[in-house]
C-alpha cells in the first residue's frame, strides 16, 4: 500500500498555461522564448509548494508523439501556490536549437516531464498542443527569405519603421518590387499614387505618361513654392 501511495504521489496534476506574445518586436529583435506557467499538485490535489523541481520540456511537430525538434531542462522552485514560471527557450538545451523550430511547417506540441526531487529522473506528464502559435517566430522566418537580387547575401529583411530608419544601404535596401508589378500608395484605403512597372508615375490616376496627374475637380490646383531667393522653374 505504501508503494502504491508513493507512486500515486508522483502522478502530478498540471494546469497548463502557455503565454505567447503575438507582437513582433521592432527591427527583427524577436525574443527566442515564450512564457510557460503550470501549477503542480499532488495526487490529493494539493499544491506542491516551495519545492525545487526539474522540468524537461520538448517541442515536437505534428502530434504529441511527433518528431522532437527541441528539448531543454529547467531547475525551478514552486511558490506557495505550487506555481511554476519559466521561459521556454531559456533552459539548458539537450537537443536541437530553439531558433530552428519549424513553426511555419506544422502544429507544434509541448511535451512535459518532471522530477519532483530536482534531479534527472524525469516522469513524463503528457503533451499539449500549442494552440496559439508564436507568430513572432513565424514572422521572423518570413523575414529571412533570400533576396533574389543578392543570392547568398544577407537574407534578413529590413524593417521600415514609421519613425524613420537607420542602417539602410541605398541600392541594396529599397521599397519596391523585384518583378514587373506596379507600386501603389494609399491613404484612407484609396489609391493616391502609383509607380508603374516601367517607372511612369500617376497621381490619382493610372499613368498614361511619364508623369500623369489627375485633379479631383474642374480646376486642378498645382503649386510650387520657394522659401527664399528667385526659384527657377523650367517646363
Amino acid at each position: 500500500m505504501k508503494r502504491i501511495i508513493a507512486i500515486l504521489s508522483l502522478m502530478i496534476t498540471f494546469v497548463l498555461v502557455v503565454g505567447v506574445s503575438s507582437s513582433i518586436i521592432a527591427q527583427s529583435l524577436v525574443p527566442q522564448g515564450f512564457n510557460y506557467q503550470a501549477v503542480a499538485r499532488d495526487a490529493a490535489g494539493e499544491p506542491i509548494a516551495n519545492q525545487l523541481i526539474s522540468m524537461k520540456i520538448s517541442v515536437v511537430s505534428g502530434s504529441a508523439n511527433g518528431q522532437v525538434n527541441y528539448t531543454e531542462v529547467h531547475g525551478v522552485t514552486t511558490n506557495e501556490f505550487g506555481l511554476i514560471t519559466l521561459t521556454v527557450g531559456s533552459g539548458k538545451p539537450l537537443q536541437g536549437d530553439f531558433k530552428d523550430i519549424p513553426w511555419s511547417e506544422a502544429n507544434q506540441w509541448l511535451k512535459i516531464a518532471m522530477d519532483t526531487k530536482g534531479g534527472e529522473d524525469f516522469l513524463e506528464m503528457g503533451a499539449s498542443q500549442i494552440l496559439t502559435s508564436p507568430y513572432a517566430f513565424y514572422a521572423e522566418t518570413a523575414g529571412t527569405i533570400e533576396n533574389p537580387d543578392d543570392p547568398g547575401g544577407d537574407s534578413r529583411a529590413v524593417d521600415w519603421n514609421l519613425a524613420g530608419n537607420t542602417g539602410s544601404t541605398p541600392g541594396t535596401h529599397y521599397i519596391g518590387t523585384t518583378d514587373s508589378k506596379a507600386v501603389l500608395f494609399k491613404t484612407d484605403g484609396t489609391e493616391r499614387m502609383r509607380i508603374s512597372a516601367t517607372g511612369d508615375i500617376g497621381v490619382n490616376v493610372i499613368p498614361q505618361a511619364q508623369f500623369h496627374i489627375k485633379g479631383s475637380g474642374a480646376v486642378m490646383e498645382f503649386a510650387i513654392e520657394a522659401t527664399a531667393g528667385n526659384p527657377d522653374f523650367t517646363l
